[in-house]
C-alpha cells in the first residue's frame, strides 16, 4: 500500500486591509511552494484582500487586528492581543497548523502565542525599513521576535542592515512574478505613458512625480501620467489622494494625470507604459520595480532601500535621491527624450532581474527554513 505524504500546514498571518505588495509576495511564495506545504491565511475582518487571496486558491480565516496608534484605542491593544491568541489557537487546532508565518514584523500575535505557552513555531518576515518606525517600537519587536521566532527573514540587504544584528536574521530577497501573463514584452516606442503604480499611502512619493511631471509639461506636452492604486478604504489615504488631485490642478496638469483605481491586471498597465516611477521615501524591496523591469520597462526610483538592490543606474534604470526634485526632473527628461534609451534600459532590466532574483535564489530558500522550524517541534 502506497501512503501519500501529508503536506505540513502553514498558517500565514497578514495585516493587509487591501491588496499590498507584501501580500502579493506571500501569495507568490505560497503558490510556488504549495506542492511542499498547505498554506492557510489569516486576514483582518472585512479586508478588501480576502477575495484576492481566495481566488489564488487559499482558505482565509479572519481576525480583528488592532494596530498601534496615537489614540485611545491603544488601551485596547494588549487585550486585543490576548483575544487574538485565543482565536489563533482555535484556528491552529482546527487546521492542525505546524508553523505560523507572520508576514510582517509588527504583527505580535505569533509572538504572544508562544509567550503564553503556545508550542506552534513561527517565523516572521520584515517587509519594511525598521528605521522608518519609532526606535522604541522597533526595539520591542526585536526583543520578542529575536527570542521567540525561529527565524527572522529580511526581504532585502537594506532591511538586514537596518536591523539589530542577530543570528536568527537571514536575507531572502523577494521573488520574480510567477503569475500567468508575466513575461518580457517588446518595448512600444510610441508609448507616451508614465506609470505610477502604488496604493495611495503617504510616503509613496506621488506628489514628487506630479511636480516633476509638471516641470516638463511644455517640453513633453504629448505625455500623460497614469496613477494606479487603491486608497484601501482608509481615511488618511483618501485625504492623501484628494491632496494629490488638488496638487495636479494647482500645477495645471490635471488633464494629463489620469487617476485609476486598483486593478489586478497590472501586467496590462506595465505593457502600455513607456516608463515606471517609484519615488517612495522608503521601500524594503519594491515589487513594482521588479515587476516592471521583468516585463521590460525602465524604472526611475528613489534611493530608498530596496530599489538600490534592484536597479543599476545608467544601465537598466535610474536612481535619484529621496525627495530630490531636481534629480527627478533630470532623470525624467533623460528618458522622456530618448525612446531608444528607454528600450535598451527595458531589455537590460529584464535580463538583470531574471538573473538576480531567480526562484532558487529567493523563494526556494524558504523550504529548508520552513522544514527546520516544523521539525524542531515535531
Amino acid at each position: 500500500m502506497i501512503r501519500t505524504r501529508l503536506r505540513p500546514t502553514i498558517l500565514v498571518i497578514e495585516n493587509a486591509v487591501a491588496v499590498t505588495g507584501s501580500l502579493k509576495s506571500m501569495i507568490r511564495v505560497s503558490s510556488v511552494l504549495r506542492n511542499e506545504f498547505d498554506f492557510l491565511f489569516v486576514l483582518p475582518k472585512h479586508s478588501q484582500a480576502k477575495s484576492f487571496v481566495e481566488r489564488a486558491g487559499f482558505v482565509v480565516y479572519e481576525m480583528s487586528f488592532l494596530e498601534i496608534s496615537r489614540s485611545w484605542k491603544l488601551l485596547l491593544y494588549i487585550p486585543t492581543l490576548f483575544f487574538n491568541v485565543f482565536i489563533l489557537r482555535k484556528i491552529i487546532s482546527k487546521s492542525n497548523a505546524k508553523l505560523i508565518v507572520g508576514n510582517d514584523f509588527y504583527n505580535m500575535v505569533p509572538a504572544f502565542n508562544n509567550l503564553l505557552g503556545g508550542r506552534t513555531p513561527y517565523i516572521t518576515f520584515v517587509r519594511f525599513i525598521p528605521s522608518r518606525f519609532p526606535k522604541l517600537l522597533v526595539n520591542i519587536w526585536c526583543f520578542f521576535h529575536y527570542r521567540l521566532a525561529r527565524k527572522v527573514i529580511a526581504v532585502s540587504d537594506s532591511v538586514y542592515q537596518d536591523l539589530e544584528e542577530n543570528p536568527k536574521v537571514v536575507v531572502i530577497h523577494n521573488e520574480l512574478p510567477i503569475e500567468e501573463g508575466y513575461m518580457f514584452f517588446p518595448y512600444d516606442l510610441s508609448s507616451k505613458i508614465i506609470l505610477y503604480l502604488s496604493n495611495y499611502i503617504p510616503g509613496k512619493g506621488m506628489e514628487y512625480a506630479i511636480q516633476a511631471f509638471s516641470s516638463l509639461g511644455n517640453e513633453f506636452s504629448d505625455w500623460t501620467m497614469r496613477i494606479v492604486g487603491s486608497d484601501m478604504g482608509l481615511r488618511k489615504n483618501k485625504v492623501y489622494k484628494r491632496k494629490l488631485q488638488a496638487l495636479s490642478k494647482s500645477l495645471k496638469v490635471s488633464d494629463k494625470v489620469h487617476w485609476c483605481d486598483f486593478t489586478e491586471n497590472v501586467v496590462e498597465e506595465y505593457k502600455q507604459a513607456a516608463l515606471v516611477l517609484n519615488f517612495s521615501d522608503s521601500e524594503s524591496f519594491s515589487l513594482t520595480c521588479i515587476e516592471a523591469m521583468f516585463i521590460g520597462r525602465p524604472v526611475i526610483a528613489t534611493k530608498c532601500g530596496g530599489p538600490e538592490e534592484i536597479i543599476t543606474p545608467g544601465v537598466d534604470g535610474e536612481l535619484v535621491e529621496v525627495r530630490n526634485q531636481k534629480q527627478m526632473v533630470l532623470a525624467l527628461r533623460k528618458l522622456l527624450s530618448n525612446a531608444h534609451l528607454r528600450e535598451n534600459y527595458g531589455e537590460r532590466a529584464h535580463a538583470s532581474v531574471s538573473s538576480k532574483f531567480r526562484l532558487e535564489k529567493t523563494t526556494h530558500k524558504l523550504t529548508p527554513i520552513f522544514n527546520e522550524a516544523i521539525n524542531t517541534c515535531a
